[in-house]
């Protein structure tokens, strides 16, 4: 991630030990035409000095230096992903159907338990990172349906007849999918901790191959929902407020 990246760049580099003595080995250069050649010198040296505990941060503690960056990283990432799953829950709670605030709620905690469980070290070190991204492509996608078949709900309160109807077995369509993702995702979950710390390969390409239908599955989903954007929904642009 860029931003991974410059945080611990930043980290890297803005210490007191480097910072300050290049901040006043800077100061004394440029002032060295008026203090003397003496006071160069000097600037030069406390130049050197924040060099050298940048070459010694980097070579000593860029891995400790990159957990903390990771995990910073990480939690505002989570915060933000929380907030935004709030708003979502908040707005699933207008409709009559619990269905999809259970939903989306139950989508949370397996994802945010999967998470607790890799950042504690619970998980296999032999998991792909590709299954890592599998998953919260998974969790991006159901979040982007129940967002629009909440958004398919709010149009449908705007028509009456055969086009309410209508819109709304779009939506429970839309639902139906996303618990079968849930539900997929929930049971990979499962058994990667049951693998335990010695995962075996065949098993873990078995596991990964299921995610990759599953992913498969919810990319289908965003182009049947892609494609009542481009149809259906557009007859009720009409009766939007």
């Amino acid at each position: 991630m860029d931003e991974l990246r410059k945080k611990v760049l930043l980290d890297l580099c803005i210490t007191p030990g480097t910072v300050l003595p290049m901040i006043a080995g800077v100061s004394l250069l440029m002032l060295s035409s008026i203090l003397g050649a003496g006071w160069g010198f000097f600037g030069l040296l406390c130049c050197l000095v924040g060099l050298g505990f940048l070459v010694t941060n980097y070579m000593f503690n860029l891995d400790s230096i990159h957990a903390r960056a990771l995990e910073q990283v990480l939690a505002q990432k989570k915060a933000e992903r929380n907030a935004a799953l709030d708003i979502l829950d908040g707005k699933l709670s207008s409709d009559r159907d619990p269905r999809d605030q259970d939903t989306l709620r139950n989508l949370r905690s397996l994802y945010d338990c999967f998470m607790d469980d890799v950042k504690e070290g619970k998980i296999s070190k032999s998991v792909p990172q590709s299954m890592y991204k599998q998953i919260e492509d998974i969790f991006n996608g159901c979040v982007a349906q129940l967002e629009r078949q909440h958004e398919i709900w709010r149009t449908s309160r705007k028509v009456t007849g055969d086009l309410r109807d209508g819109l709304m077995k779009q939506k429970d369509a839309i639902l139906d999918e996303v618990e079968k993702s849930v539900q997929s995702i929930a049971d990979v979950i499962n058994e990667v901790r049951a693998l335990g710390l010695k995962a075996h390969t065949g098993e873990l390409s078995k596991l990964q191959e299921r995610l990759g239908s599953q992913l498969a599955a919810a990319k289908a989903t965003d182009q049947f929902v892609a494609d009542l954007d481009k149809t259906d929904l557009s007859r009720f642009s009409e009766y939007e407020k």
